[in-house]
This record gives structure tokens, sequence and C-alpha cells, in this order.
């Protein structure tokens, strides 16, 4: 059985061979840079190919050969953002200023990027009208973009995730207002924060028609991202998500399935169980990353409630176990999230998130050697 029909069969909640694995694949389930550095020199792997797939969290994209080492069964294709970065070096460090106008930040010695700079500054409805939004219909956003999916749909025998190029309308709402700013907004200027949402959601309906217009056919899995919640719940509260986000995403999934019958991938970090019959009824269908430190999401809970509904894509590994365990409590907390979620299929493999650096080598052996020992379905 190959990669594809192993994601495959685990998404129409059946049992294939193992369970699937990703790895290096997504900008929530590869590895920093510093820690690939590492691994490749843990393993003895000489001219490593390094490519920095994720600018702001300095995630790579793998060598070919730890995809093949770590078992990858998932490929993926990125939009292109219509204008590269501006990037300015200094002695204060690094910056980048985004085709949005947005900011962002990394100081001498650090190990990703922060925002430093946020366009919208006064929030209101006239500084909307005036803003200049980045063209989603810009034909650099798709150039290459069916040559790509047409290779790796020949040659590759994985499965394919297409990835925007922006955040969730929560999430991208931040990034272009300021995170404390926008929690304000909710409560003195919900009006404001409803139009930012809903022009958002237009410009993310072009861009996703544009892409899914050329490769709609032959993807699997449509990549949407949306940081809801914390380690302790929610970032504002559920009724003001069903209220500003749930319907925009109704809209936003029901676009997407008039171009493809890729599965709808959804990626939220945190304690966001209060939402997930929300996010069902929105019509996700995968859920990342599965943060399973946080509170109410243990695996075995989630499966029982949800799993004839969704399927997890990650949730392998507790990040205090993958960080500071040793390989043999990496492999039993494996061998635990294995158990509680891979019976009955709907179920692809990935630690909680990002490996992130200082993650011993031996501990990344042992997490996907553990996912091939205990993930087998024979």
């Amino acid at each position: 059985m190959n990669g594809r029909e192993r994601v495959l069969l685990a998404l129409a909640h059946r049992e294939a061979d193992r369970v699937p694995i990703a790895f290096g694949t997504m900008h929530t389930s590869s590895i920093h840079v510093l820690a690939y550095r590492d691994l490749v020199r843990h393993l003895g792997i000489e001219g490593p190919t390094e490519h920095v797939a994720d600018t702001v969290q300095q995630i790579v994209d793998p060598d070919p050969r730890l995809q093949e080492l770590f078992r990858n069964d998932v490929a993926s294709v990125t939009l292109s953002p219509a204008k590269p970065w501006r990037h300015q070096v200094d002695q204060d460090g690094d910056r980048w200023v985004d085709e949005w106008g947005i900011t962002y930040y990394r100081p001498p010695g650090g190990y990703w990027y922060d925002f430093e700079g946020h366009p919208l500054r006064a929030g209101s409805i006239q500084e909307l009208k005036a803003f200049h939004w980045p063209d989603p219909h810009d034909p650099i956003r798709t150039a290459g973009l069916h040559e790509n999916v047409l290779s790796l749909w020949d040659s590759s025998e994985r499965a394919i995730i297409l990835l925007g190029t922006t955040g969730g309308l929560f999430e991208q709402s931040t990034f272009l207002r300021g995170f404390e700013e926008l929690l304000v907004d909710m409560k003195l200027r919900p009006s404001f924060v409803e139009e930012l949402a809903e022009r958002l959601l237009e410009w993310q309906v072009a861009s996703w028609e544009e892409a899914l217009a050329r490769v709609g056919r032959r993807i699997h899995l449509v990549a949407l991202a949306d940081d809801l919640g914390h380690n302790k719940g929610l970032l504002f509260s559920p009724e003001l998500f069903r209220r500003i986000y749930k319907p925009r995403l109704i809209q936003l999934t029901a676009s997407i399935r008039t171009k493809t019958e890729a599965k709808i991938w959804f990626h939220s970090c945190g304690a966001i169980s209060e939402v997930i019959p929300d996010l069902i009824e929105v019509g996700v269908e995968v859920l990342d990353p599965v943060q399973v430190s946080a509170r109410g999401m243990d695996s075995a809970s989630l499966k029982r409630e949800f799993g004839k509904d969704l399927s997890f894509w990650g949730g392998g590994c507790h990040t205090l176990v993958l960080n500071s365990g040793s390989p043999n409590q990496v492999r039993e907390e494996v061998r635990r999230r294995i158990g509680d979620f891979a019976p009955g299929g709907g179920y692809v493999f990935t630690p909680g998130h990002n490996i992130q650096f200082g993650v011993p080598p031996e501990n990344i052996l042992a997490l996907y050697d553990a996912a091939i020992e205990f993930g087998s379905y024979t």
C-alpha cells in the first residue's frame, strides 16, 4: 500500500496496513532548521537539502532521504505571495515586511520571527476602506501550481495537500490589527471586527477559487488554519466565534467545495474542544495538530466524542515528553496516543506541532520508529 492509498483510507475512517505518517510537509508537522541540522549531523547525512519553507517559524522542508526514513505519506504544495517579502538586516536583527504590510522581527540569536508592526492602526471602518489589499487574482500566486501538482500526482505516491498563504479569518485579523488590539475591538468596535472578517472572507474565497480552478481535481486536502485557543481555553468566547467567524467559515468551505472534492483540513492550536462541534458543522473533516497537552484535548476523549465525524492529524506525542523525556518515554507516549487515536482509522500520525530546536535527535528517531512499531493494523 502506498502513502496516498494509506492516507485516503485513514480519512475515510478505515484501517490501512498502518497509521499514515506526515513528516516535513506541513508548517505544523515539520522541524525547526536548527533541530534539523542537529538531526542530519546525528544521522551522518551528507549534503542535505535545507529549504526554509516557513520564514516566520523557521521550518524546513526536510531532505527527501529523511522523508523516506520517517515514512512520510504526504506531499504539500503552497500558493505563492504576489510580492516577495522585503528583508532588512542590521545590528538590531532581521526584519521582514510581507505583502500585507505586516512587519516581523527576529532579534540576534532568536529562533523565529515575532510580529513587530501591524498596518491597521486605527481600527476604523474608514481605515479598512483606505487599506491597499493584495490582489488575490495576481497570477504570480498560482504560477507553476498546476505543473507542480500534476508532477506530484503522476510521480509521487503520497497524498497531496494544498496550503494557502494567510492565516485564518481571526488569525489574519490579528496579524493586520495586532492581537491585543483586535481582542479589545471585539468589545469596543465589533462592527470593525465583523467588517474586517468579511473582507478577509472575500479575499480568501477569491484566492482559493483561483487555485482550485487549476488543481481542485488533483489534490486530496485543502489546508485552512486559524489558531483559536491557548493551553487552557479559547482565545475569545465561543459565542463570539459563533457570531463572527463560524458563519463566514461556512461560506468559505462551501465555496471551496464547489471546486474540489478534497477534504477540509483545519489547523488550530490550543484547547478548542468547546468549538469542535461547531467546526464539524462548518465542514471541517480533519483536525490538526491536536494539542493533547491542552485542557480538554485528551486523545481518548476526543476520539470517543468526535471520532465518527473527524479525522485527527497530529497529537502523536505530548510536547514536554518529546522535548525533555527519554527516548523510551517518547516511545511509550507514542504507544498511548496511537492506541487512542488509531482504532477504526481516522488518524494521521505527527507530533503535536513542529519539532523545535533543542529536541534531542534520539527522541526524534524514537518518535517515528515508535509510530511504525505501534501503528500497524496487521
